[in-house]
């Protein structure tokens, strides 16, 4: 049986390898050390959000203090730049944009967030679960929640609910998992799922999917309506499993291949309407273990990380890799991006805009690079805070949630 390491274990991991020579040569580097959370996950999967998103009434609550509110570029920047940036601790008053990173002033969480078009969800412990205004980064609602230890590890909008998973310690070896399930409008918890167990020995599973009235687990399914949850036991055994619904019937998966857990290959599709049933014939070439996922116009997006054998050894190339959604057998495009990829693998966060496929492949340093959608080719980098937990696109803008300076919105060039 394999020993599977959780990707907040890996990520904190590189990122103390990365920095302790900088940290040895200044005093603050013990400042630095117990200054840091536990290391977070890589942000849910991001898509396109066309639905409209709820009206929420303001609720009256004690309000995390923000940062000054940077002026939004009042024309469309020539490229892909931070024109706002947004503290989203508890308290903010000591923190000045950009912060220290090595002495802790930074001013985020570590945590999950979710962007519809006016609206950010951010999901954090201890802090809780907040929504916010993107249009000028203002607090609008608190969420009363007492919470149990642990992290938060996805959150998600099934069209009427918001849905936020967070993995519980139980033990050194063990953890429970639970799902708080979300009224928008009233910014109120409606209900309290616990849903399975987790055991170290065995890998973690903390994404979730969701489709048409469906909320997709491992091995179990839960009804979005009666919260009934459903066994499906040897649909999906996949460690480190990432989802998305194609909108057109399917279920789209990519996990780490272990047999051992009848997982025997890195990519999944199912027919929605049955979680139980046996999945569709799919790439079981390409090796896309650890990637999330993105839909977008009319395509799956996900990168692979293959091992090739050339007459010097052995290669790992990264592949940008498209997928018509009628055709999850054969790729409709691949390209080879390792030039712009660390050699470390995971601690991959995606989304997508209306243009291009965003990357953050550095997601530790807060490096992201975005790739055209019709051709793949690389157009560009930008950087950001360090620790990204995730992307996403709310019709206009593009926003980023890290440990280092909160919430940074992205000018783009191209219009919605």
């Amino acid at each position: 049986m394999s020993h599977r390491i959780d990707h907040r274990l890996r990520r904190i991991t590189l990122l103390i390898t990365l920095l302790v020579p900088a940290a040895l040569s200044c005093s603050l580097a013990s400042q630095f050390v117990s200054s840091q959370s536990p290391a977070p996950t890589v942000g849910p999967v991001s898509t396109i959000v066309t639905s409209t998103a709820p009206a929420v009434q303001p609720a009256a609550q004690e309000t995390p203090t923000l940062t000054p509110l940077a002026t939004v570029a009042p024309t469309r920047p020539s490229q892909p730049v931070v024109i706002n940036h947004y503290c989203i601790k508890p308290d903010c008053s000591g923190y000045t944009y950009p912060g220290d990173f090595l002495k802790g002033l930074m001013g985020g969480v570590d945590g999950v967030f979710l962007v519809l078009p006016g609206q950010i969800w951010t999901a954090a412990y201890p802090q809780g679960i907040y929504e916010w205004d993107s249009r000028d980064g203002h607090l609008m609602n608190t969420v009363p929640l007492t919470l149990d230890t642990g992290n938060f590890t996805d959150i998600q909008y099934d069209g009427k609910q918001i849905w936020a998973n967070q993995d519980i310690p139980l033990s050194a070896t063990e953890s429970s998992r639970v799902l708080y399930v979300i009224d928008p409008q009233r910014a109120r918890v409606i209900q309290k799922i616990t849903h399975g167990y987790d055991n170290a020995e065995e890998g973690h599973f903390l994404d979730f999917g969701i489709s048409p009235g469906k909320v997709w687990l491992e091995q179990r399914w839960i009804n979005a309506d009666t919260f009934q949850i459903n066994n499906a036991s040897h649909y999906f055994e996949c460690d480190d499993a990432y989802f998305a619904y194609d909108g057109q019937g399917h279920m789209w998966a990519t996990g780490e291949a272990d047999p051992t857990y009848d997982c025997i290959q890195d990519l999944y599709v199912w027919n929605a309407a049955e979680p139980a049933g046996q999945p569709l014939p799919s790439d079981g070439a390409d090796n896309f273990g650890g990637s999330p996922l993105v839909l977008v116009n009319g395509k799956m997006w996900m990168i692979a990380n293959n091992t090739v054998k050339t007459d010097s050894g052995w290669s790992h190339p990264w592949l940008l890799t498209a997928f018509n959604l009628n055709d999850p057998l054969k790729p409709a495009l691949q390209v080879d991006i390792s030039q712009y990829m660390p050699e470390v693998n995971g601690n991959l966060v995606m989304a997508a805009d209306n243009k291009v496929i965003w990357v953050a492949s550095d997601a530790i340093n807060g490096n992201i690079d975005y790739y055209d959608q019709g051709d793949g080719h690389h157009m560009g980098s930008l950087k950001v805070g360090k620790i990204i937990e995730g992307m996403g696109f709310d019709g206009s803008s593009l926003w980023v949630m890290d440990n280092e300076h909160g919430l940074e919105q992205i000018g783009l060039p191209w219009g919605p």
